[in-house]
């Protein structure tokens, strides 16, 4: 081969690759724990953002968790966002698998019949959580105790768009420091305050936390609610 053809494929091959990472769909997959003396609950979130290559249209995680420190997991999908056919009446769903000691596996897919190519997107998507019982005596649970990770390994395409591209290889996963739910309340009642002022607050917030009366709208009412729940556990929140 010529060098000026090496050199001309050479470029081309730099600009393809270039333009692949400016459109790529980027997905950042975390989790945050919320703890209280008896129970621990942990929410999976994804802050997605599409690009020509389109919003999700699977997703697929596995929690690992401390058996010794936690027990009797009860998981649940996030079927407000992820649903298979039309929003109403769905069609059944697959529960998330917590059969193995240590371990939730969660695979969501929208297929929706009424816009098959709407995917999922958007910051603070909740893809599932899990509710645990603390273990007496085995301390609080701390940020290394937990791992995130694809659902299941290549050749399995945990997470595809829209377009049919698979971006397994491009997910990033990180876990959130657990934290007591006084803690959790209170950083909300902060994080509310914030929007109100038109302030965006400086760390990662999910918008279904701050609206605690699901009203679609984050108001002075939502930062009431936490801090009565502060003040007595023993209220329920909306």
């Amino acid at each position: 081969m010529k060098q000026w053809h090496r050199i001309v494929l050479s470029a081309v091959i730099l600009f393809t690759t270039g333009l692949s990472q400016a459109f790529a769909t980027t997905v950042d997959v975390y989790v945050q724990c919320v703890y209280t003396d008896d129970t621990l609950t942990a929410k999976i979130y994804a802050d997605i953002e599409p690009s020509a290559l389109g919003p999700l249209v699977s997703a697929g995680v596995k929690l690992a968790y401390p058996a010794d420190k936690l027990s009797s997991p009860s998981a649940a999908n996030n079927e407000e966002d992820w649903y298979l056919g039309p929003q109403q009446p769905l069609y059944p769903y697959p529960v998330p698998d917590a059969a193995a000691s240590g371990q939730v596996v969660f695979f969501l897919g929208k297929v929706d019949s009424g816009n098959p190519l709407a995917g999922v997107h958007g910051e603070g998507i909740l893809l599932g959580s899990v509710a645990f019982a603390r273990i007496p005596g085995q301390g609080n649970p701390a940020q290394e105790d937990f791992a995130i990770a694809d659902g299941k390994p290549s050749p399995f395409v945990d997470f595809a768009t829209v377009e049919g591209h698979a971006l397994d290889d491009s997910v990033s996963f990180f876990i959130l420091p657990p934290i007591s739910s006084d803690c959790f309340y209170l950083t909300n009642v902060v994080a509310i305050l914030q929007v109100l002022v038109g302030t965006p607050p400086d760390w990662q917030f999910q918008p279904p936390d701050l609206d605690r009366d699901n009203n679609g709208v984050v108001e002075m009412a939502d930062a009431v609610h936490l801090l009565r729940k502060t003040a007595n556990p023993d209220y329920v929140l909306p």
